[in-house]
């Protein structure tokens, strides 16, 4: 249950990111970044309408929104 509730809490800071991420590209133009949080790096990517963002915990994830 721990590694459940902590994969969602991760899953949260992904989610994050990727508004954080949103907010960049229609804002300055930035099409990709990078945020750390609790010593996990979120790399986030702009590309055809679409946020990606993509790290590591136990194996390599990537969550997209479009």
């Amino acid at each position: 249950l721990k590694s459940e509730v902590e994969i969602q809490k991760i899953q949260t800071h992904a989610a994050e990111v990727a508004f954080n991420g949103a907010r960049l590209v229609r804002d300055y133009g930035r099409t990709s970044g990078a945020f750390e949080i609790e010593n996990i790096t979120y790399n986030w990517a702009y590309d055809n309408n679409r946020i990606c963002v993509k790290y590591f915990y136990k194996k390599e994830w990537q969550e997209c929104i479009e």
